[in-house]
């Protein structure tokens, strides 16, 4: 009601400042949270941590993360932004209201600035000969169907049942894309900033502080592993300035937050058994390793890559299966 409304704008109106002040002497430690919240938030909530994000801006990361977003195979990346609005369009049609209708009109803003446009936020053209064919052959068809039908003014249930005729065709297009063949893929073929990136003359730290304090991204190798599971996520490598090789899965189409989490409270386990004597003394604490999870934004995030890791299907056909071993990746 409008007393909850209320109350919940006061705590906001309280919680700004002290936002602020974190974005100004803390930066790195609350960019990524920023950048969910912005897009998450109203027009009017986005407003209010406008100073914030402006505070902690940095071109390189946010370029980073639309650099990494391209590593997600275009056709699914419209698939999921096409679902998306679909969801949208049948809040609106519901209880949703206007407010939910700007929503829609927001998501596709973003898709079309960094999908469809042939010059992404932050990376400019480089965006990777894959996205580039994609621009080309998809941009004005999609354009034409989608841009009237989400930014006109046809009564939220039209717009929700035009919406869900067209997820039916990107989810079949989606479904189609397959791993390279060998599973190797150039990384200009999903993105040249990546590729031409150079620490030397651009700043950018080493996701999930998994490097030294002051080591930042030197380059990034010029190969990405494609994986074969159903997003097809990339595994990038990055070279460190202190000589630390670092790689990370590449998920896109998913919010990592909660697998952050997780981590979190699993690290938060490990200190406290290693705090206790009789836990410690029996090596409790340290059988329980934790690995970098950093979720960039709602469509893509960072999972630090654990190096002879059987994967979960392999250690379930060694105990429940064909008795094979449980081989690492």
């Amino acid at each position: 009601g409008d007393a909850a409304g209320g109350r919940a704008r006061a705590v906001c109106d309280g919680v700004v400042p002290c936002v602020l002040r974190l974005a100004r002497d803390a930066p790195c430690g609350v960019r990524d949270a920023l950048r969910f919240a912005a897009e998450r938030l109203g027009p009017g909530g986005a407003a209010k941590i406008a100073p914030a994000l402006e505070a902690c801006r940095d071109d390189a990361a946010e370029a980073f993360v639309v650099a990494c977003q391209g590593l997600h195979e275009p056709l699914k990346r419209l698939y999921e932004g096409v679902q998306l609005l679909t969801r949208q369009a049948r809040d609106a049609a519901g209880s949703g209201g206007p407010a939910a209708r700007e929503r829609c009109r927001q998501t596709w803003a973003q898709l079309d600035a960094t999908l469809l446009s042939d010059a992404w936020p932050g990376v400019g053209e480089k965006i990777g000969d894959a996205n580039a064919r994609f621009v080309q052959k998809m941009q004005k068809k999609l354009r034409k169907r989608l841009g009237p039908l989400v930014c006109g003014a046809a009564p939220a249930s039209e717009l929700a049942q035009a919406l869900a005729e067209n997820l039916r065709d990107a989810r079949d297009k989606a479904a189609s894309v397959a791993a390279p063949r060998g599973g190797a893929a150039p990384l200009e073929r999903y993105s040249t900033w990546l590729r031409d990136f150079d620490g030397a003359s651009t700043f950018l730290e080493v996701p999930g502080g998994v490097a030294s304090e002051n080591a930042r991204v030197a380059c990034f190798e010029p190969t990405v592993k494609v994986l074969s599971s159903k997003q097809l996520p990339k595994r990038l490598t990055v070279r460190a300035t202190d000589g630390l090789r670092v790689d990370y899965l590449v998920k896109g189409g998913e919010d990592l937050r909660n697998d952050a989490r997780v981590e979190a409270l699993f690290a938060a386990m490990a200190d406290v058994l290693a705090a206790d004597v009789n836990a410690s003394r029996r090596g409790l604490g340290r059988t329980l390793r934790t690995y970098a999870v950093v979720p960039l934004s709602p469509r893509v995030g960072l999972v630090e890559w654990v190096p002879r890791a059987p994967v979960l299907g392999a250690v379930l056909r060694r105990e429940f299966g064909d008795g094979r071993e449980a081989d690492g990746v």
